[in-house]
């Protein structure tokens, strides 16, 4: 039986609605710790953690119809069986010769090996091998191997150099990518401003906030850096942005002032608060809030506390708490074992109920202070979205177009019926405009990430490398280019 502090116990449930794609079981053991970042490394977790089915999905069709579940499952206790304990492994190294393909040397007690994967340009496992161990950067041994992988593909060459970073050097050469820290009391959380090093005063700015668990500046999900691909494809529209470690990654248990009583507040909304402050520090006068998720539902909160030009909701909730979590376990359940699950429904009910008193704070009454208060606000939903979804969208409409008053309600009633999405391919989307500062849109075939996907939704999609459509990044530059202009520049 296993038996976790108080102070754990709420870290747990931070992450239960969380996009890491990694199993609760490995953050219990470190819940300060960073989720794995790079595709190998999400594989090799999988595969030493005996997650076969999430594993799966992972792969192509040609690996899927090759090997099965439960041969995935066990891969790992085999190894142990053969070579002793697991003790560590090294550094992941392009394969020569194979393009797509890293591969890494693993001890065990009694033996060495060499975990060999291979990716597709889709970010699918295409081969998967285990080797004699290789020497570390010694390519005429790991060509002398290279006949051992399956199949060959292309590798994922711009994964940290986006195609409209290289368009943002061309049209903006003074644009930086520059370090600087969000600091809210003793708590300094490492951060990237994208943008300008002049005329910062005429240029918007988004501060990105995250969405739950300890995610870290780019929002890593998978294989997907969301937060990463929002700068770059903002900053190609002339939008600068700041964002930064979440707190919880960065202080693990020490990211409270009281580890037996966590807030919203100390989790999500005074860093966002510190980090609109810094913006403005640094010359900006036009500055957004652009939250995901939770950071979605905390972006009114946050602008209430502080001076802003408006505010984008990606993926909102809007449902209680543990409704949401009760519907998102029944989705998870069949990509986790029995033991995973049991942890995260017993974590469900240890949720401090003054914590879901803030999560679930009065939507109404939060839409009417921010319309009260003349905040733009632009609301942005993925229709195949399985943890947030249209109902939590309807929530959201329902009280926006109440709080701007019988008349602008009525309208938007009739947009909403009128609204189409006929390009699901483009991801159109249906657009509600319930007043000139309030816009509601929704995208067909988009995910909880607003990456496109087919069937049945579920988190193994967010283990393939994706991109949010051009229209989406083109909605959300036109509110704040728009926005910019409308409405007065901050004031500090």
């Amino acid at each position: 039986m296993k038996i976790f502090t108080h102070s754990r116990q709420v870290l747990i449930f931070l992450l239960l609605i969380s996009l890491s794609i990694t199993s609760l079981t490995a953050h219990a053991r470190s819940a300060a710790q960073d989720t794995p970042e790079t595709p190998q490394e999400i594989v090799f977790s999988l595969l030493k953690d005996g997650n076969g089915k999430m594993l799966y999905f992972m792969c192509d069709s040609q690996v899927q119809q090759a090997v099965d579940i439960g041969s995935l499952n066990s891969l790992w206790k085999n190894l142990e069986a053969q070579a002793g304990k697991y003790v560590s492994h090294g550094q992941w190294q392009d394969f020569p010769g194979l393009e797509g393909a890293v591969y890494s040397n693993i001890s065990f007690e009694n033996e060495k090996m060499a975990l060999l994967i291979v990716f597709n340009e889709d970010g699918m496992v295409s081969g998967l091998r285990i080797l004699p161990p290789l020497e570390d950067n010694d390519e005429d041994e790991a060509g002398r191997n290279a006949d051992t992988a399956a199949v060959r593909n292309d590798a994922e060459e711009n994964d940290e150099k986006s195609t409209t970073q290289k368009n943002m050097e061309d049209t903006a050469a003074d644009w930086n990518v520059t370090e600087c820290a969000v600091q809210t009391k003793s708590w300094t959380l490492p951060a990237l401003l994208t943008g300008p090093d002049s005329e910062r005063e005429r240029t918007p700015i988004v501060i990105l906030v995250h969405g739950s668990g300890p995610n870290n500046k780019d929002e890593s999900i998978g294989p997907n850096k969301v937060f990463k691909e929002l700068a770059e494809e903002l900053a190609a529209y002339g939008i600068a942005s700041l964002r930064y470690d979440k707190r919880t990654l960065i202080y693990g248990h020490g990211a409270f002032s009281n580890p037996e009583k966590v807030t919203l507040a100390e989790e999500t909304i005074d860093d966002a608060v510190s980090a609109a402050a810094l913006a403005g520090s640094m010359g900006f006068r036009h500055i957004f809030i652009l939250g995901h998720s939770l950071g979605a539902a905390c972006a009114p909160l946050i602008a209430l506390q502080c001076s802003t030009s408006g505010i984008i909701m990606m993926a909102a909730p809007a449902r209680p708490m543990k409704e949401m979590l009760e519907e998102q376990t029944k989705v998870i359940s069949p990509y986790n074992s029995q033991e995973t699950m049991e942890q995260l429904r017993k974590a469900t009910e240890t949720i401090p109920a003054d914590y879901l008193k803030e999560v679930d704070y009065d939507r109404m009454q939060v839409a009417q202070e921010i319309a009260g208060k003349d905040i733009p606000t632009l609301i942005l939903q993925g229709e195949r979205d399985y943890q947030v979804t249209m109902e939590d969208f309807g929530i959201w409409k329902e009280a926006f177009s109440t709080a701007c008053g019988p008349e602008i309600k009525k309208t938007a009633e009739e947009a909403a019926e009128k609204a189409t999405g006929t390009d699901d391919s483009d991801a159109a989307g249906k657009e509600c405009v319930i007043d000139s500062d309030a816009i509601m849109k929704s995208y067909p075939g988009l995910n909880h990430i607003f990456h496109k996907g087919e069937g049945v939704p579920s988190p193994a999609e967010y283990m393939q490398k994706g991109r949010i459509p051009e229209q989406v990044i083109r909605d959300i530059a036109g509110f704040i280019h728009s926005m910019s202009k409308r409405h007065p520049a901050a004031t500090l």
